[in-house]
């Protein structure tokens, strides 16, 4: 499972997002005593960003034991950055607008 859809069980359980995120952010951190280096932002340190969308609907979670529960709220990675550079990009959210692209040119014009 990946770090969103645990995320997603956790809120699926009852837990409130901002506490959801503290839990798989800075609570890892400080257990592997590399908070704030890891698990926080701010200048200087390593910039590892997951941007999520929190989606409403109707989602079906499963578990080890193969046993599923039905949830109302999911979230879904977006943009992820490792180090400061984009490495998802599930939307073109990094991309540059299609008129902002510059001039277009056919490549058998050059």
């Amino acid at each position: 499972s990946d770090l969103a859809n645990c995320i997603s069980k956790m809120l699926l359980l009852g837990m409130k997002l901002p506490e959801a995120i503290r839990r798989a952010t800075a609570r890892p951190a400080e257990i592997l005593r590399r908070f704030p280096e890891l698990g926080s932002l701010a200048e200087g340190r390593a910039a590892d960003v997951a941007v999520f969308e929190l989606r409403h609907g109707v989602f079906a979670y499963k578990d080890a034991l193969r046993m599923k529960r039905l949830g109302t709220e999911k979230l879904v990675a977006v943009l992820t950055l490792r180090d400061g550079r984009v490495v998802y990009d599930l939307n073109g959210l990094a991309f540059p607008e299609w008129k902002d692209a510059g001039r277009y040119e056919r490549i058998s014009d050059r």
